[in-house]
């Protein structure tokens, strides 16, 4: 493979800098390094999640210039935007919401909660109006619209998944003997206090390939769904866990099975601090496949409680 040989002396080895923008545009990708563009925002911060669910601004948030005119500080609890209350479960929807929908001039309030002098909390509001604010994109990649034939099948060739055989990882037999123990398992490895979780033992439970989803609402009250890998959720929920405590259980089950299949409707619910009160409830689906002596979870798909969806009473205890 000369071609290669030579990328590797010219790129790698070599001074030269990849030339990114050719070899995206080969499968038909824009890329640019550095895009400014403007938008709104509620202030720019890092929120953080405390052990009782509320949100707050960690020290060292780079806040941009609306969020130094709303005037947050460091330490700030932040209890609701423009009169919603915000939850670790509606957070990122009431932003998004909130920024789609914002127009200039428009007043932003902010309820948050100060710590004073006392070492208590004065709740406080927060307000400015709105206005956007430079946000810098780096090394952005978007598709081409109208990409050629050959940009189509250098595409479908990069991006295709190819089958993958079951990849041995540190695996407690315990854990995979029976759907009895690999749910348990599942509901164990993510749960504990603020820090690390055994990522090596969570990904032995899922056949690799496998996928999980949650159902969602869009803007306008739209229902919609968000699909991840196993790693990608790895990656998002690791900041959370490493900065808050997150405790979920199983609350009922109900198992359906036809020889090495099983699908299993499970509801949780999950705490923040052991005996702590509810944050959430719902279901979760979980696909299930005995192969090669053990059990591996194929699928999870999960459905939050609502007031429009109600964890059927048939389901809860049913264990």
């Amino acid at each position: 493979w000369p071609d290669v040989k030579d990328f590797l002396v010219k790129y790698i080895a070599g001074p030269t800098p990849i030339p990114y923008e050719e070899y995206f545009a080969l499968a038909g990708f824009r890329f640019t390094p550095r895009t400014e563009r403007k938008a709104f925002s509620l202030g720019g911060f890092t929120p953080g999640v405390s052990e009782k669910g509320v949100f707050f601004i960690q020290p060292g948030s780079s806040l941009n210039e609306f969020g130094k005119a709303l005037g947050y500080r460091e330490g700030d609890e932040i209890y609701a935007f423009n009169g919603a209350r915000i939850t670790p479960q509606n957070f990122g929807h009431i932003v998004d919401s909130l920024r789609r929908n914002m127009k200039e001039g428009d007043l932003v309030q902010v309820l948050a909660g100060r710590m004073n002098a006392t070492g208590g909390r004065d709740t406080i509001t927060l307000s400015a109006k709105a206005f956007p604010v430079t946000t810098v994109d780096l090394n952005r990649i978007e598709p081409m619209p109208f990409p050629t034939r050959r940009q189509e099948a250098v595409r479908t060739a990069w991006l295709t998944t190819r089958r993958i055989d079951p990849v041995e990882h540190r695996v407690d037999s315990a854990d995979v003997r029976s759907i009895e123990s690999i749910i348990p398992a599942l509901y164990d490895v993510i749960s504990g206090p603020a820090g690390s979780r055994d990522w090596e033992r969570f990904h032995a439970l899922f056949l690799p390939g496998a996928t999980m989803g949650a159902s969602t609402t869009l803007p306008g009250n739209v229902p919609g769904f968000r699909s991840m890998t196993t790693m990608e959720y790895q990656q998002a929920n690791t900041p959370h866990f490493n900065s808050s405590g997150f405790f979920e259980e199983e609350i009922g089950r109900r198992v359906s099975r036809y020889g090495n299949i099983a699908m299993v409707e499970s509801a949780y619910q999950f705490r923040m601090t052991p005996g702590g009160p509810v944050q959430q409830r719902g279901v979760n689906y979980i696909t299930l496949a005995f192969a090669r002596n053990r059990w591996w979870i194929v699928n999870i798909s999960w459905q939050p409680e609502s007031t429009q969806f109600r964890i059927p009473e048939a389901l809860l205890d049913k264990k």
